[in-house]
């Protein structure tokens, strides 16, 4: 009897895999963790039970297999997984650049212990819980400066802001966010951390970032005391 088996092209495995990725919680890293894969020196940005993203300076194929090492504080030596490159891409803010998703092949256990150190250190959000609150537009933005940049508040929630400035936004980065609300008298100041940045789309002479608070000024997802805001 002839049995006949199914095999996926190679580029809809590596999208199956890319896409199996997605449904597990992920979490950003801040700042990212120094890390190689094989020979290259890359940045993880992002970690999951089953895969992690990183940025990296040397162009890499889809299907590429290597040893992830990954510098966690306070271990005495690398964590070291197997990983596959499931998708690469041009870095849309750093010309030269890239950043890859990879497949971990590891015990979960390994990788439960990995996110369990990076959470005790402070240095993981789950992703889900940057985007669990509600937010609102700001129309017209709002005027403020993020240390010394002057930027423009785009959005707002009970969590953090995204902004709009000249300069480049470095991920992971800390500063404070100034700004003034019109029902309130006072100006606000909060400390905040960089969880990602881009180049804006239609204007690509600009960068927005969006920034968590390091400290909460809103105590629920309620919309900041301002007329301005319509919700997303």
């Amino acid at each position: 009897m002839l049995y006949v088996k199914s095999v996926l092209p190679k580029n809809d495995m590596y999208e199956a895999a890319a896409r199996s990725l997605r449904t597990n919680d992920r979490f950003l890293i801040a700042p990212p963790l120094a890390a190689q894969f094989g020979s290259n020196v890359v940045s993880v940005c992002d970690i999951s039970i089953k895969g992690a993203r990183f940025k990296h300076t040397q162009q890499l194929e889809m299907g590429h297999k290597a040893v992830l090492r990954v510098v966690i504080d306070g271990r005495p030596t690398p964590v070291a997984v197997e990983a596959v490159i499931v998708w690469t891409e041009a870095d849309s803010v750093r010309t030269g650049k890239f950043i890859s998703g990879v497949r971990i092949y590891a015990a979960p256990e390994t990788l439960q212990a990995v996110l369990r150190s990076l959470l005790a250190a402070g240095r993981i959000t789950r992703i889900e819980e940057l985007r669990g609150s509600d937010r609102f537009f700001v129309d017209p933005n709002l005027d403020a400066r993020w240390n010394d940049e002057r930027v423009a508040i785009e959005d707002l929630c009970a969590r953090g802001a995204r902004i709009g400035g000249l300069s480049q936004f470095n991920t992971g980065a800390s500063g404070v966010l100034q700004f003034k609300l019109p029902s309130v008298s006072d100006d606000i100041s909060i400390k905040t951390q960089v969880v990602w940045s881009s180049v804006k789309a239609v204007d690509p002479v600009k960068h927005r970032a969006r920034c968590v608070w390091r400290s909460d000024v809103f105590a629920s997802p309620a919309a900041p005391p301002s007329t301005r805001t319509h919700s997303r």
